[in-house]
């Protein structure tokens, strides 16, 4: 398992960065676990960490909740190889040939590839695995051209339950883009898409 990640790789604790990154999804983990019917009066919710906002009590809750993950989709690097499994898939032979099939111009291309938990959302998955990958140590930070990027790994009883590499800056634009208020968010996706449309139409004319 530790393939993925280098064990005895440098941890940059004192950086700042990394003091932001730990304290926002380790301590303060924004995910909850569901159980129960809201239709039959029986949903229920149990905090990750006790510390932390959570996803709904923010307000990404249905529809915004897609609207975040719209977002977390456009990286620091401007790509993510997003893609999700159920629960018997292997994520370690999917990750192969995900990066078998990708470019080799960039190897430290930014990925997230998971399971599907069926007591929350894929968006809060995300944030959950992320969480584990600190809190059980599973992870290793690499200097790729001045920039640091992170392998993580997500496991339970020996079974990979997801990996993914991120570059430092986009672990903190998720930061950012969690506290912003879901409308506030869609406002500004909407704004971008806005910008993009208008140059296609340019370079078109």
């Amino acid at each position: 398992m530790a393939e993925w990640w280098k064990k005895n790789s440098n941890t940059p604790l004192g950086d700042g960065n990394f003091q932001k990154i730990i304290e926002f999804y380790l301590f303060n983990c924004p995910c909850e676990t569901e159980k129960g019917s809201e239709s039959k009066g029986t949903k229920s919710y149990t905090r990750v960490s006790r510390r932390g906002v959570t996803l709904r009590s923010q307000g990404w809750t249905g529809g915004f909740l897609n609207t975040l993950l719209a977002s977390m989709k456009h990286t620091s690097s401007g790509h993510l190889e997003y893609h999700t499994y159920n629960s018997k898939t292997d994520i370690t032979t999917e990750v192969k040939n995900l990066e078998a099939t990708c470019s080799l111009s960039d190897p430290h291309f930014e990925m997230v590839v998971l399971s599907e938990r069926s007591d929350m959302s894929k968006t809060s998955s995300i944030f959950y695995y992320v969480r584990n990958a600190f809190a059980h140590g599973s992870f290793s930070v690499v200097d790729v051209n001045g920039e640091r990027v992170y392998y993580l790994e997500s496991a339970k009883d020996d079974k990979v339950k997801a990996r993914l590499r991120l570059r430092e800056t986009t672990l903190l634009k998720w930061i950012q883009d969690f506290r912003l208020s879901p409308n506030a968010l869609k406002a500004a996706l909407a704004q971008e898409r806005k910008i993009k449309n208008s140059k296609h139409k340019k370079r078109a004319a």
